[in-house]
């Protein structure tokens, strides 16, 4: 996936997923999200269905206009891991971590969004812990490897928090996208 405009690719992911909108070519959507009104699957959960609806990000609250742009979308609460962790950026095994001990707190039926920093590029082996459990063809650039690894990593902390939905019971009553 390549961002339309070369800035602002997290933003414009968020308006596909949440609102089922293709980002703007010429201008960030997220500066007309959080002018504008918008219907989001959030927002649509919450008034059609009754859903408690948060998201769990890895920045601060203003880091991509989150705040906004979530009230916009229709999330009632945003837990930002600088909150909790005193980070600027956290790697996903602080963030699913948090995702984690909030979900246990979450009024059900709930919508939960993560939102992955490990995932963002550059692909650099500092984002990660070492994972030695991978082998590579020689053929494989190192960017291409540790892109993998970024993968492995998140899915990871993915297969935690899944763990954890299943130990509090909340598995069996929630939707994974």
């Amino acid at each position: 996936m390549k961002s339309c405009i070369n800035t602002g690719e997290s933003s414009d992911a968020q308006v596909i997923y949440f609102a089922g909108l293709i980002p703007l070519t010429k201008d960030m959507a997220i500066t007309y999200i959080v002018r504008d009104s918008i219907v989001g699957l959030p927002k649509l959960l919450h008034e059609q269905k009754g859903y408690s609806t948060y998201m769990t990000i890895p920045t601060s609250l203003d880091i991509w206009h989150q705040e906004e742009a979530n009230i916009k979308y229709g999330i009632g609460t945003t837990y930002s891991t600088v909150q909790y962790d005193q980070l600027s950026w956290a790697n996903d095994s602080v963030t699913f971590a948090i995702a984690s001990d909030k979900q246990k707190q979450m009024t059900e039926p709930f919508f939960h969004a993560i939102l992955s920093f490990s995932m963002h590029s550059p692909y650099d082996k500092d984002r990660f812990p070492k994972i030695d459990d991978l082998v590579f063809p020689d053929s494989y650039p190192t960017e291409y490897q540790n892109y993998l690894k970024c993968c492995h990593y998140t899915d990871r902390q993915i297969g935690r928090y899944i763990e954890d939905l299943k130990s509090s019971g909340q598995y069996d009553n929630t939707i994974i996208i």
